[in-house]
């Protein structure tokens, strides 16, 4: 059973004006408001845990590349081997050089930020096997 409010107003010229309301469009309305608030919090949760699992994803892999004998550093005197953005590219660098012994043909606008940065700074290893594993980890 469906009740209908009427609402009476007098216009300027005598002439009654008549308003109908439907309380079932009211309710209508009240549900589609609920589903808009419902629609926007799954979205805000939606974004919140991808910003958290990028977060953690960029926490586990700083652990897995410490795990490793990994360290990000500007100077190459410590350990074998330096991967570093040179001209361009990535070079990698024996210890004590300033030239790279090969340069990797690979996009650099692929890379994020945190990672072109530590690539600036330079990622030193110990060895070669540390050094394979850190090409495969950035670029595979």
């Amino acid at each position: 059973m469906e009740r209908i409010l009427l609402v009476y107003i007098q216009a300027n010229s005598q002439k009654n004006l008549v308003l109908f309301c439907d309380v079932k469009t009211e309710r209508r309305t009240r549900k589609m408001e609920k589903r808009n608030a419902v629609w926007i919090l799954l979205t805000a949760l939606t974004i919140s845990l991808v910003i958290v699992g990028g977060s953690l994803s960029l926490s586990l892999r700083q652990e897995k590349s410490a795990a490793q004998g990994t360290t990000y550093s500007e100077a190459a005197t410590e350990a074998g081997y330096t991967m570093r953005i040179t001209d361009g590219q990535v070079g990698l660098f024996r210890e004590g050089s300033s030239v790279p012994y090969q340069k990797l043909q690979v996009p650099l606008n692929l890379l994020s930020d945190y990672d072109r940065h530590a690539l600036e700074q330079g990622i030193t290893v110990s060895d070669e096997a540390a050094l394979q594993r850190l090409i495969e980890d950035y670029f595979s």
